[in-house]
């Protein structure tokens, strides 16, 4: 990482940030389980690893932390 940042304004009240959620239809659903056991990764680290390459993307940094 070439230099620690904050992409949210830490200013800003977390209420204001509003939210957004998706629901996979049964078709996606098994293709991510098919995936996730595949690879024998839990559905969960997919979430996380996809979760990572949005930040990567989104920050233009090759390696990111998040927790």
């Amino acid at each position: 990482m070439q230099k620690p940042g904050v992409i949210l304004n830490p200013n800003k009240p977390i209420e204001d940030l509003g939210s957004v959620s998706h629901v996979f239809d049964l078709d996606a659903t098994k293709n991510i389980e098919s995936c996730a056991q595949a690879t024998e990764v839990t559905v969960n680290s997919l979430v996380q690893l996809s979760f990572a390459n949005v930040l990567s993307r989104y920050s233009g940094e090759s390696k990111v932390i998040y927790g």
